[in-house]
């Protein structure tokens, strides 16, 4: 016999619904499976649903009317600037910069596979980066150490006497 798997969830809501039937109204269990049908959803996802709906209207019952409308009008404000922006930035990409962004990849692309051709027919290694850059580095830095050791530090010399006058 194969077990299967048990759903905490769904049997946790189906309690709840059985003794919601067993003393509510049997038409509320009537429209949360019509609901449910409908909405193609499970019957716990669309009680969830409606809990969350019940939070939000508890909480919208202690806002002040004044400042949902002052709220509403300030996003509606936001909005129109967003919709500006947008509609003068769409300005700059007319047709001929498209164009030339379109060009420019072109010549970057040719300059790519003739690259890439040049690699393939020439039969000689790359040169090691490294190889060719050591000597100058080491170059500089034998003159830089030069530098230093030829410079030597001041001297310290008396401070020259001073005649005070009363």
């Amino acid at each position: 016999m194969e077990k299967k798997e048990i759903d905490e969830e769904g049997l946790s809501v189906g309690r709840i619904l059985g003794a919601t039937a067993r003393w509510g109204s049997q038409q509320i269990i009537a429209e949360l499976r019509s609901l449910a049908k409908r909405k193609k959803k499970k019957t716990y996802e669309i009680l969830a649903e409606a809990i969350e709906l019940y939070k939000m209207l508890d909480e919208i019952e202690h806002v002040d009317p004044k400042h949902l409308v002052i709220a509403t009008m300030f996003l509606e404000r936001q909005l129109e600037l967003a919709i500006k922006l947008v509609a003068s930035a769409s300005s700059l990409f007319t047709s001929e910069l498209v164009q030339s962004i379109m060009q420019t990849y072109q010549q970057l692309d040719s300059a790519r596979q003739q690259i890439q051709i040049q690699q393939q027919t020439q039969s000689t290694p790359i040169p090691d980066i490294k190889s060719m850059v050591l000597p100058y580095v080491m170059n500089i830095l034998q003159q830089i150490l030069a530098s230093i050791t030829s410079v030597r530090p001041p001297t310290q010399q008396g401070m020259p006497q001073v005649k005070v006058i009363e």
